[in-house]
C-alpha cells in the first residue's frame, strides 16, 4: 500500500466524504432512481445539490491535505482511492434495478 493511502486510512480523512456520499445515495433511493438515472438525473432535488457541492468541496480538501503533507498523488490516484471506498456504500444503498420488461 502506498504511503499516502496509509496516511489517509490512519487519519480517516475520507470519513466526511463517505458520510456525505451515504446521504446522497439515500436521496437516490428516496427518489426511486435507477443507476442509469445518475448519468442524467430527471430532476435535481435541492438537498441533493447541496450535498453534491459539499462532496466536491470535501474531495478537494482531502486532496489538499494529502498534498500539504508532502505526498505526491495525482487526482486520478485519489479518485480511484475514494471510489473504492464509496463502492462499499453503493453496496449497502442499492438502487432500483430495471425489470426484465424494461421498466
Amino acid at each position: 500500500m502506498e504511503n499516502w493511502k496509509k496516511f489517509a486510512n490512519t487519519l480517516e480523512i475520507t470519513k466526511d466524504i463517505e458520510e456525505t456520499y451515504f446521504k446522497i445515495r439515500q436521496i437516490f433511493q428516496r427518489e426511486g432512481w435507477m443507476q442509469h438515472d445518475l448519468e442524467k438525473p430527471p430532476y435535481y432535488p435541492k438537498d441533493l445539490m447541496t450535498l453534491f457541492q459539499k462532496f466536491s468541496t470535501q474531495r478537494s480538501d482531502v486532496f489538499q491535505i494529502i498534498r500539504d503533507y508532502g505526498f505526491n498523488v495525482d487526482h486520478l490516484g485519489l479518485t480511484g482511492y475514494i471510489q473504492d471506498k464509496l463502492s462499499l456504500i453503493d453496496n449497502i444503498t442499492p438502487l432500483i434495478k430495471k425489470n426484465t420488461n424494461g421498466n
